[in-house]
């Protein structure tokens, strides 16, 4: 037999051999419990010994939790986080202490887990639902979240659940599931308050779903001008947009939160229109070229994730994981654009890059974090279609 035929054999059957789902769980198992130490720590041997790590807003968390618990109304931007209140209110109602929102977290990640595998299975085949998972629980820059007592982790995984509900929901098209994904949306856009943009996405998914444009222009469109009308008279929403002073970071030129030296030199403003995110519109319109360059600016790093004062090792391994994931992503747009999923991913991870560009990039890469298992999905894809196609070539 000769050598190269031999080879062949050897891989089909090893695509075949029937543990071999077995084993992939099991790695994928293996992974997630290395990269989650610390959370499986405190399952074991208990919170005293492995606390929760706590961030600059963890305390407005903790503290809304306290209040909604006491029945006093929140405060500042306490109900813009109100998922995530909510969570740790419910820990405090059992007498639990909030470092348990972490093995609540670790639970999320393991069904994020099971969504990225779903959609990446629903593209390309169980090899792309596979690496979309590894991927997932593999990445340190997600997995470092879930020992925090932050909204991230939460976000990250409510995101990726939510996508995967609502594509399951709009092709079999079952009560149980449409309500199911309703639900889901409701509680993602609650986390933070970048979660709004699910509503327009989610709108405009479901009217493409039921008939294309016609339905785009008589149930999206409608249904988009209805939430810029809340937007802007609605005073909740308002003070929810007004906190994160986007108008404020547009006119200072603010690239990087907390990092002055990539602030980029903007024209003045008028007296006070920095106290009102609407001037947004009429200040870019004066400067287009100026804020256009900025927001390329902001989105720009988010996507490299490397940053000036990470370690150059820390960076050099930022820079080789996403240049794979980026390729792998291109190519699985290449070759399955026309699916269904691969429109929701690509539409949510641009309205995640619009808020980046209209807002900061984070000090620490984290809002690259918040849609990377949708890159991954579509990452995996591409991986699993270059092998198919590889492995076909050197068939012939």
């Amino acid at each position: 037999m000769p050598k190269g035929l031999g080879r062949r054999n050897l891989f089909l059957r090893l695509l075949h051999w029937p543990h071999l789902e077995l084993c992939g769980l099991l790695v994928l198992i293996t992974v997630f419990l290395i990269r989650n130490y610390h959370v499986v720590g405190a399952l074991v041997f208990g919170v005293a010994e492995f606390p929760a790590d706590l961030g600059g807003d963890s305390g407005r968390y903790t503290s809304g939790a306290d209040r909604w618990v006491s029945n006093e109304p929140l405060v500042g931007k306490q109900a813009s986080y109100l998922g995530y209140i909510l969570v740790l209110a419910g820990l405090r109602t059992l007498s639990l202490a909030y470092d348990w929102v972490m093995p609540v977290q670790l639970l999320f990640t393991a069904a994020a887990a099971c969504a990225a595998f779903g959609l990446g299975r629903d593209v390309a085949g169980r090899l792309a639902g596979f690496l979309a998972a590894l991927w997932l629980v593999e990445n340190p820059d997600i997995a470092i979240w879930n020992r925090y007592l932050l909204t991230d982790s939460l976000y990250i995984s409510s995101l990726v659940i939510t996508l995967w509900a609502w594509h399951r929901a709009v092709i079999r098209w079952k009560p149980v599931l449409l309500v199911a994904a309703v639900m889901l949306l409701l509680w993602t856009m609650t986390i933070r308050p970048n979660g709004w943009i699910l509503l327009p996405l989610m709108v405009l998914f479901l009217a493409f779903r039921l008939g294309a444009w016609k339905a785009v222009l008589t149930v999206a469109l409608p249904g988009i001008v209805l939430l810029v009308v809340a937007v802007l008279l609605l005073k909740p929403l308002q003070s929810g947009i007004q906190n994160e002073n986007p108008m404020d970071f547009l006119s200072k030129g603010i690239v990087i939160w907390d990092y002055d030296a990539w602030n980029r030199e903007m024209p003045p403003t008028e007296t006070n229109s920095t106290s009102d995110w609407r001037n947004i519109g009429s200040y870019a319109m004066r400067y287009p070229v100026e804020t256009l360059t900025l927001v390329a600016a902001r989105v720009g790093i988010v996507l490299a994730r490397v940053r000036p004062y990470y370690p150059w090792q820390m960076n050099l391994r930022i820079g080789i994981r996403y240049t794979v994931m980026y390729g792998l992503l291109l190519l699985g747009l290449i070759w399955y654009w026309r699916h269904l999923a691969v429109k929701l991913l690509v539409a949510a991870i641009v309205l995640h890059l619009g808020v980046v560009g209209l807002t900061v990039a984070s000090w620490d890469g984290r809002f690259l974090t918040h849609f990377f298992p949708l890159i991954a999905v579509l990452a995996g894809a591409g991986a699993a279609e270059w092998g198919r196609r590889w492995y076909q070539g050197r068939d012939r």
